[in-house]
């Protein structure tokens, strides 16, 4: 971009197009306020660049850290979960057993009391044998036989009853377990999930950030662009100018001739075609 603020001489360094700018004073000095405005544009555009790039990469951080810490804290609700789930599971499992315990503790003492109660029955009918005389071996084992299927029939429920309670207890078990399967699955799946979702805000944070910054990119890049051609335009429009106040004195690239305005022949004041006058066209295709 040229710069050739106002004031310049006319051995100024030449810009990009090979064009020199005439002294000041030489042309209408509100070009060089045009240059000027131009030149604080441009100046305003790159610090309100910097000023958004700052804080969209300021905004990145907080998104950042904002999915850190929902993260964090779900994570902590999921291992929460499963903590209480596995204890209650575990009470569960705590109390499934004392339970069936005590069933089996109380089958034992029916059983005994079964058992006590036919060695009593046993020893009455002995008793009452001897008493009448009739206590012979025969007699003695019929009894002891009819005892004892009596006695089974009696322990028959209680042992179908403790059966089934090792069935249930089995069962219960297996549940319990199953469940503590379940919910090792549900803690993983849910981690899983957790972190793909962590990954896709992330990414997301990323490219809205990155949007942002290519947007001021390019509004820079173009605004860079737009003074660079208006400083072209408007040095064409002074050495014009220059040239029109001054017959020549220069020439269409704005270095002086070595003449004063009137001196010499007569010149050709019609500026060459993208030189001596704006060619704005030329340079916006």
């Amino acid at each position: 971009m040229p710069k050739a603020a106002g004031g310049g001489s006319a051995g100024a360094a030449a810009n990009p197009y090979g064009l020199t700018q005439p002294p000041s004073g030489s042309y209408d000095p509100a070009l060089e306020a045009q240059r000027r405005a131009s030149h604080r544009g441009l100046e305003d555009l790159e610090q309100d660049t910097r000023r958004g790039e700052h804080f969209a990469e300021r905004d990145l951080e907080h998104a950042l850290r904002g999915i850190h810490i929902n993260t964090a804290r779900h994570r902590f609700d999921l291992n929460r979960q499963f903590g209480r789930g596995v204890t209650k599971l575990a009470n569960q499992e705590s109390d499934t057993k004392k339970d069936a315990g005590r069933q089996e503790e109380d089958f034992h003492t029916r059983l005994a009391d079964i058992g006590r109660q036919f060695a009593e029955l046993g020893q009455r009918q002995g008793e009452g044998s001897n008493a009448a005389g009739v206590n012979d071996a025969g007699t003695a084992a019929a009894s002891a036989a009819a005892r004892g299927r009596n006695q089974t029939l009696a322990e028959a429920p209680i042992h179908t009853a403790e059966g089934r309670l090792h069935e249930d207890l089995l069962t219960a078990l297996d549940r319990i377990a199953q469940s503590h399967g379940y919910l090792e699955q549900d803690l993983a799946t849910s981690t899983k999930r957790l972190n793909t979702d962590r990954d896709i805000s992330r990414a997301e944070a990323h490219r809205e950030t990155d949007r942002k910054l290519l947007g001021y990119d390019t509004e820079l890049e173009r605004g860079k662009r737009e003074a660079t051609i208006t400083d072209a335009d408007l040095l064409e429009e002074e050495i014009y100018g220059a040239r029109q106040n001054h017959p020549g004195a220069f020439n269409n690239q704005g270095e002086r001739n070595g003449q004063t305005g009137g001196g010499g022949s007569k010149p050709n004041n019609r500026p060459a075609v993208g030189a001596g006058q704006p060619a704005k066209g030329r340079r916006r295709r």
